[in-house]
């Protein structure tokens, strides 16, 4: 027996499975006003055009992550791809361009011959900077197990070493050192040389994680963010005020001191708001309405995070459960209706990376037996 059994009279009204149908509804209103980038199935960097929707891969396991939800961040390297240009700082190093395929399958990779005394190269346009930031580059190996070993500086600080593969992979570091202006890539510690391909330089200034690649080519560029929602009779013709269950699949990256969820139910204004999961300070937090219902589901130190989260409620009694990841059930009492809700909104919260898999609302108060089925 499946747990099928358990939902014989429980059919979602709205049953978004984005990784799997790689699409919008119809119902959905979308809007990003530039370009955006996402990794296609086959581990290809593609290039979304304004407006357009993301589906998401991982680029290693070639994954379908869902709808990818980003907050506006900028590309401050105003060369990504080039970096025999002035406004990269090359110490030491033979840098040829146009010398391997690139992530995004044209042949724009550039090959570094970094060399064994103080060699790399550094960004000339930005400064230092006011907080933590974060760098990225894809790099891989010229000849594997040979020379390949390589370290990112940010602002003047340096991860560990660093190995590229004969595979392309995305390498971050993120820093908290403020009063340097070095940023780039260098030599090992031991001081010995390095020969790699490097591709897709970027820089984000005062943030703890990176986000999708913005490609530059002269200027610093900047990629708006993601917005998505359902309104309207798109909205009423499938939700219920009286009762129901909130599903949501999906993959987060945010920063641990601002707040996040994946979807946000809500009157357009406080306190009629429904969370699904939020987080807010390290914590995973259900969250209804103005209540302070922090019960905590989990909690955790790292982003990005994977989950199934289910939250059902009813106004009649004033209940709510919750469950993630078919942990056990917190249940708890409203102390008012959450009425009038006219809208959802997808990836919603200051900030973040939202990978969101599946969405789905069941019209009914499912019960705690059912909420753990679902997200196991």
């Amino acid at each position: 027996m499946t747990i099928k059994h358990l939902f014989p009279d429980a059919w979602p009204t709205l049953n978004l499975d984005f990784a799997n149908q790689l699409a919008l509804d119809p119902r959905i209103t979308f809007s990003r006003s530039s370009t955006g980038t996402y990794v296609d199935k086959n581990g290809i960097i593609q290039t979304a055009q304004d407006d357009e929707a993301r589906f998401d891969h991982d680029p290693v396991t070639g994954e379908s992550l869902g709808l990818l939800i980003e907050e506006s961040r900028t590309n401050e390297f105003p060369y990504s791809e080039d970096f025999s240009t002035s406004s990269w700082n090359n110490v030491n190093t033979t840098v040829t361009t146009n010398a391997a395929i690139a992530p995004d399958g044209t042949s724009t990779a550039n090959r570094l011959q970094i060399g064994d005394t103080d060699g790399g190269i550094y960004d000339n346009t930005v400064g230092a900077v006011a907080s933590n930031s974060t760098i990225s580059m894809w790099v891989k190996s010229v000849n594997p197990d040979i020379d390949d070993v390589f370290r990112l500086t940010c602002a003047g600080d340096f991860s560990g070493d660093l190995i590229a593969t004969n595979e392309w992979v995305r390498y971050t570091f993120t820093s908290s050192t403020t009063t340097s202006s070095l940023h780039g890539i260098i030599r090992p510690a031991d001081n010995t040389a390095t020969d790699i391909y490097v591709w897709g330089a970027q820089f984000e200034e005062e943030k703890t994680f990176p986000t999708s690649y913005i490609p530059t080519a002269g200027t610093t560029e900047a990629r708006a963010a993601d917005v998505a929602s359902i309104t309207g009779t798109n909205f009423s013709s499938w939700y219920n005020q009286s009762e129901g269950t909130m599903f949501a699949q999906a993959k987060i990256s945010w920063p641990l001191s601002t707040n996040t969820f994946p979807a946000t139910y809500t009157s357009g204004s406080f306190p009629n708001r429904l969370w699904i999961l939020y987080v807010n300070g390290g914590v995973n937090r259900l969250t209804v309405g103005a209540d302070t219902h922090n019960g905590v589901l989990e909690t955790f130190s790292t982003s990005p995070q994977s989950f199934k989260v289910a939250q059902a409620l009813s106004n009649s009694n004033l209940s709510y459960s919750a469950s993630k990841d078919g942990n056990a059930v917190l249940t708890g009492a409203l102390s008012k209706a959450i009425t009038d809700i006219t809208s959802i909104a997808l990836g919603s919260g200051p900030g973040g990376i939202h990978h969101i898999s599946r969405l789905a609302y069941y019209p009914r108060r499912l019960s705690d037996e059912q909420l753990q089925a679902l997200t196991a």
